[in-house]
């Protein structure tokens, strides 16, 4: 199952008491889903070096020879104003993203962080790397 798969924080145990839509059920919580997703999402472009669109993908949503893929695809032609990349985001990145476990763990060490002994946070993290 995934949650030993990829290591989600999921409750098998408790939650196969309640009721299938129990927001409480632990694959619903959405820091439990969304963490697993990335979790799926790391291991297949980071450890197994697959492309995000393939017939390998974790989501049939993602297999480009999938009907639901079709449906995808279809949808990603109008995409909503606050899915769109900000302006900002477009400047070229010099080194490539660390794996998720690295890149979210720990600040950069002092000889990294431009020489301010100031405490910094994830999002300062972030656009210092840039």
């Amino acid at each position: 199952m995934d949650d030993l798969r990829y290591g989600c924080n999921f409750d098998w145990q408790s939650d196969r008491h309640l009721p299938e839509r129990d927001p409480s059920r632990s694959i619903l919580l959405p820091e439990n889903n969304l963490l697993c997703g990335l979790r799926i999402v790391e291991d297949q472009l980071v450890k197994r070096h697959e492309p995000l669109l393939s017939d390998k993908s974790y989501w049939s949503t993602l297999r480009p020879d999938n009907q639901s893929f079709a449906v995808f695809e279809k949808q990603m032609v109008n995409v909503p104003a606050y899915c769109e990349l900000h302006p900002k985001s477009r400047e070229p990145i010099e080194a490539s993203p660390a794996p998720l476990v690295e890149a979210t763990s720990q600040p950069p060490k002092k000889d990294q962080d431009q020489g301010t002994d100031d405490a910094q946070s994830p999002s300062e993290w972030a656009s210092a790397k840039r």
